[in-house]
């Protein structure tokens, strides 16, 4: 997903790049950036609170994903909508017998999802956690205490904790904020193996679930 910034600073040279310290590493193997840097890295929480303060009051917020060491997520909240990438790859609702229509997306689901542990991350998402497997090969590898797994469920549950009017993601479209909560809630509450939702949409599920 860094293969889109090349063409947006030919448009925009004057922009100024937000990312993180991995994204920078491959810019510059292309040579991209100016005076080889990012003007922002936010997995750097002191640089990421300074570009906040210049994004805030035009309507936008970044929100880092610690602990995520393989895509370095960071949600943004633009004027009441959410843009997400590689948090999630469906939806807790998903009806995982329907063959999607497009053969790409097939060869992911069925490749890729399916075999996995909970069957809504591909397999390579776990691995990458995992200080035995790929992790161990990662640019930034997982501690091997586990520690890393219970950093970024911290980080998911802070996320969830914000208020927004929809979310837009990469892989999972338009999402209402509950719908979009509760799947990161199955995607990941593997990390820690709690549930990482707010006591307040457990009990807005609860309730429904009884008045059903």
């Amino acid at each position: 997903h860094n293969l889109n910034i090349p063409s947006v600073l030919k448009r925009y040279p004057d922009a100024k790049v937000i990312g993180s310290a991995v994204s920078e590493m491959k810019l510059n193997h292309i040579e991209v950036l100016t005076n080889s840097k990012l003007d922002y890295d936010y997995t750097d929480q002191e640089v990421l609170a300074a570009a906040n303060k210049i994004l805030k009051p035009n309507g936008a917020e970044l929100f880092y994903v610690s602990g995520d060491i393989a895509t370095h997520s960071v949600l943004c909240v633009a004027h009441g909508t959410a843009l997400e990438c590689d948090l999630l790859y469906g939806r807790h609702d998903e009806d995982h017998s329907k063959l999607p229509d497009d053969w790409t997306k097939r060869i992911f689901k069925f490749g890729l999802m399916s075999n996995s542990p909970n069957g809504f991350l591909p397999n390579y998402r776990f691995w990458f956690l995992d200080p035995h497997t790929l992790g161990a090969m990662m640019i930034t590898p997982p501690a091997n205490d586990g520690s890393t797994c219970k950093e970024m469920a911290k980080s998911l549950r802070k996320i969830l904790e914000l208020t927004f009017d929809k979310v837009i993601g990469v892989h999972a479209g338009i999402m209402e904020p509950d719908n979009f909560k509760k799947s990161i809630d199955s995607t990941w509450n593997w990390l820690d193996g709690t549930s990482l939702l707010s006591h307040q949409i457990q009990s807005t599920e609860s309730l429904t679930s009884t008045v059903i």
